[in-house]
């Protein structure tokens, strides 16, 4: 009983933090998607850069979209991370 508790609060803190959200709408990417089109469904990326005709925007959880030609490319989705480390209850 008590694991299933740590289950269910581990994917509450991860839903309510704004990971678990940003997760689904990386499944909504696709090729050929335009930067308003991915910012309306992934969001804005905490950095940009750009050089030689490509630009990567970066989130967070090693989170990348690359863009050339201003269509996406490609992407690396969200890496979950475990930065609660959760003891024997």
């Amino acid at each position: 009983m008590k694991a299933c508790l740590v289950i269910l609060l581990v994917c509450l803190v991860l839903l309510t933090s704004g990971f678990g959200s940003a997760i689904f709408g990386w499944s909504s990417l696709k090729p050929g998607m335009t930067p308003q089109e991915v910012s309306a469904v992934i969001g804005k990326p905490i950095l940009q850069t750009q050089g030689h005709g490509f630009e990567i925007w970066i989130y967070d959880h090693q989170a990348e979209v690359v863009f050339h030609g201003g269509l996406v490319m490609g992407w690396t989705a969200p890496v979950q991370t475990h930065p609660l480390k959760l003891s024997r209850l």
